[in-house]
């Protein structure tokens, strides 16, 4: 998942201005445009798969949170996730997805405070394959793309 082009940050993208003011309703609010788009790009899929690097991440994961009935599985790297509870972590509780998090151990961006509520939230509501990667910084090592790519293959059969 790519943002939009209507935030720039450096050399890139980002789904919500940093710092991110409105909070949880900004994320809800993305997280559900972005929801609406999917869901009539991929009408006839049998599967939907998210993956998403960093601010990417915490909207995959909350679309996942919010239509889990549209997200097969998802794919978070270096990632976090709004700290509110939402209506569809119940149904997640009851019927997890497969998520993939992979996370390096030298990560300056993503504070502890949000890998912390990551390794809390994500066990209880999902089909967890968790990588720590000694070392890496807020990226995306070679050995992180071979994981990524056995994950993909497992979901995809």
């Amino acid at each position: 998942m790519r943002a939009p082009d209507r935030h720039p940050m450096g050399a890139g993208w980002q789904w919500y201005p940093i710092p991110l003011e409105g909070g949880v309703e900004v994320a809800d609010r993305v997280a559900d445009d972005f929801a609406a788009w999917l869901s009539s790009a991929v009408a006839d899929a049998s599967s939907v798969g998210l993956l998403g690097f960093s601010q990417g991440s915490s909207i995959a994961v909350q679309v996942l949170r919010r239509h889990p009935d549209l997200v097969s599985y998802v794919l978070v790297l270096s990632g976090l996730m709004s700290p509110a509870p939402d209506p569809g972590d119940a149904v997640l509780a009851e019927h997890p997805h497969p998520v993939f998090w992979g996370h390096g151990t030298a990560d300056l961006v993503i504070e502890p405070v949000h890998v912390a509520r990551l390794g809390e939230w994500l066990p209880g509501h999902s089909i967890l394959t968790r990588r720590s990667y000694p070392g890496l910084g807020h990226g995306i090592s070679d050995e992180e793309l071979v994981d990524v790519n056995a994950f993909l293959r497992e979901q995809l059969g």
